[in-house]
């Protein structure tokens, strides 16, 4: 029969893991973030990519293009595109002296292109004559000034489309991301970059299907970023109080899907060693391994 002590250790350790993996199905606006973003009330939309060059509104010429169009447009305009003018410090004085409190920036719009240093495509600002990363001179620029940094992103994408063969449309068959389990992976991989190589990121605008998974990744990076925050009070706790927090988290993984449990077995490799040997006093940490194998083979 489970002691007083050992219930109590559940309780505390469902907690944490709770706090943690509820992140990966709440997908609102934070009620603290909402307010931020009302009483900031000023702010400035950065609106551009590779294919501004054109003179029209970007991306929406590549749906229901001809093949030949998508062609020249993916392949050609990324070889003249260099922004060498861009500026992303008189961007953000320009910001701060008009007295607004953020910016967002569009990160990548409907065609795919990619605005940061990416390793999930070739299609971005890296493979242009500019290659150079627009979002991390972006995000330095508003940080010298004090303002919030704030990403756009569409989690469409019409290069993804066309190169695995289905008609670029924003409402046509086979065009919603979450009919291909690889073009959800691809949004997840993409999102997981702009959350974590970019440091805190106050403002996130995702447009377009496909978000939930955006959103979903989002909230849980978003949640680990900040998980010194956690009521860590766990010098009560057992070796034996360790080996039950992975346990359930073994419990949720199915639940949660490959990239949120990723996430969270990362958090509880670093906060449960560093619980273990720091707080608990123990010689040498509990080995996750050794546990991971033998409740994966249940």
């Amino acid at each position: 029969m489970p002691t007083p002590r050992r219930n109590h250790t559940i309780a505390l350790i469902t907690t944490l893991v709770a706090a943690v993996a509820s992140s990966a199905t709440t997908h609102e606006n934070k009620p603290e973030r909402l307010e931020w973003l009302q009483d900031a009330g000023f702010g400035m939309f950065v609106h551009w990519s590779m294919d501004s060059q054109l003179g029209c509104v970007i991306s929406h010429s590549m749906a229901g293009a001809s093949d030949d169009y998508l062609e020249r447009f993916i392949h050609e305009l990324p070889k003249t595109f260099n922004p060498k003018h861009f500026d992303a410090d008189e961007l953000a004085v320009l910001a701060k002296l008009a007295g607004m409190q953020y910016v967002v920036l569009t990160t990548k719009h409907h065609s795919g292109f990619c605005m940061w240093d990416t390793a999930t495509t070739d299609f971005s600002i890296m493979h242009t004559p500019y290659g150079r990363d627009i979002v991390a001179q972006y995000v330095e620029a508003l940080r010298r000034q004090g303002l919030g940094v704030g990403f756009y992103y569409s989690p469409e994408d019409f290069y993804y489309l066309h190169t695995h063969g289905i008609m670029v449309s924003r409402k046509g068959p086979g065009s919603d991301p979450m009919e291909h389990p690889d073009y959800v992976e691809y949004i997840r991989a993409q999102v997981r970059e702009l959350m974590t190589n970019y440091g805190p990121v106050d403002v996130v605008f995702f447009d377009g299907r496909g978000a939930e998974p955006a959103k979903e990744l989002t909230s849980l990076l978003s949640d680990l970023a900040s998980a010194e925050s956690f009521d860590l009070k766990t010098r009560a706790l057992s070796e034996e109080a360790l080996s039950l927090a992975i346990e359930l988290f073994f419990r949720e993984r199915a639940r949660l899907g490959p990239e949120p449990a990723a996430a969270l077995e990362k958090f509880l490799r670093a906060h449960l060693t560093k619980i273990a040997t720091r707080d608990l006093g123990l010689t040498k940490p509990p080995n996750f391994d050794k546990i991971s194998r033998s409740k994966k083979g249940k």
